[in-house]
């Protein structure tokens, strides 16, 4: 039988989203994906162009490559099921707002990943890596791509490890609710971007790491922004870049600090209470209690998985979420618990 595009819309990931991550962090701040078909012979084009653009870092092509055996996306004889999320770098003005008809609107869209702000609390963590109790995971991964033990994908590739300048960034400036702290934490990520905080104009990317607009067109852009400003400044000798990023970071920490955004996000990332070496440990103790099989392992894994799953369709939820808090009042599985 032909599977509807509506029974491929609920994936896990898209149910994830909707049923937790969403009501969790506030449905006005995560769009949810809409589910669209796209024809087979489209998604070979993007992917052969794709990996013909030399874009993807040599670091991340082994995640591109699969076999015949493999099903990278969910597809059918009809196409390709894909989805699609709202295009944040070029929106139109709200309707309720009075639109000035002579001249262009300016849309400025700021990326920033906020990373881990929190310093983890896990008794699991390794003797050897107690460092984790007083510096934050940003922090240690900055000081191993400065040494050149690790690289990221962002990295030029004629770069050598030891040009790189290791981020002031810390975030827990940007969590903590302090209105100074979060502009300090916005101006450092604006000093040192690297891949985590980038800005568009219009849709066309004008801040970035290797991106930097001249100050002319950063006058053009502060113009739009503020009427006469370059007329203001045509005389003077001014830095129009500095005073650009210095107007989105102030303008930034002033809605950073007024909405619940980052509250919210940071309630969610306290959920972890096991860190990475505890999760590494209770994985290798289920299959240690598996004789040793993966593959057991894994099964109980998707089988807890598949229980949540079934939670959510029957009355252990609240309208569309689940009934938790905290990864202790998560739904009890009593196969997975009965055999551990």
């Amino acid at each position: 039988a032909k599977q509807s595009l509506d029974e491929w819309a609920e994936s896990d990931s898209h149910k994830f989203q909707r049923l937790l991550v969403q009501p969790m962090i506030g449905r006005c701040y995560l769009d949810l994906a809409k589910t669209v078909l796209l024809p087979n012979s489209f998604c070979d084009q993007i992917f052969d162009s794709t990996i013909s653009s030399n874009v993807i870092p040599e670091s991340r092509l082994p995640s591109w490559k699969f076999n015949n055996n493999d099903k990278p996306m969910q597809s059918s004889q009809d196409g390709v099921i894909a989805y699609l999320l709202r295009d944040h770098t070029n929106l139109l003005p709200h309707p309720r707002l009075p639109i000035d008809t002579t001249k262009t609107p300016t849309v400025i869209s700021v990326e920033i990943k906020p990373k881990a702000g929190y310093i983890t609390r896990s008794p699991l963590v390794l003797p050897e890596n107690r460092c984790k109790y007083y510096r934050t995971r940003y922090s240690l991964q900055q000081d191993l791509m400065q040494r050149g033990i690790i690289r990221k994908g962002w990295t030029k590739d004629t770069e050598s490890s030891g040009q790189l300048i290791a981020s002031n960034y810390s975030p827990l400036d940007l969590f903590s609710g302090s209105r100074q702290r979060i502009h300090k934490a916005l101006k450092e990520l604006s000093n040192n971007m690297q891949n985590n905080f980038r800005v568009w104009c219009n849709g066309n990317q004008i801040f970035g790491e290797y991106i930097q607009p001249s100050n002319h067109e950063c006058s053009v852009i502060l113009d739009m922004m503020f009427r006469g400003f370059e007329t203001i400044n045509s005389s003077t000798e001014c830095d129009s870049s500095a005073r650009l990023l210095d107007s989105i970071t102030t303008t930034l920490t002033n809605i950073l600090e007024r909405e619940t955004l980052l509250p919210n996000v940071q309630r969610i990332q306290l959920l972890d209470v096991i860190d990475g070496d505890g999760a590494v440990k209770i994985y290798q103790r289920l299959v240690n209690l598996c004789m040793g099989s993966q593959n057991d392992a894994d099964e109980l894994l998707d089988g807890e998985s598949l229980c949540i799953r079934e939670v959510s369709r029957s009355g252990d939820c609240e309208g569309d979420r689940l009934l938790a808090s905290s990864p202790y009042e998560m739904p009890k599985c009593d196969h997975l618990c009965n055999f551990l």
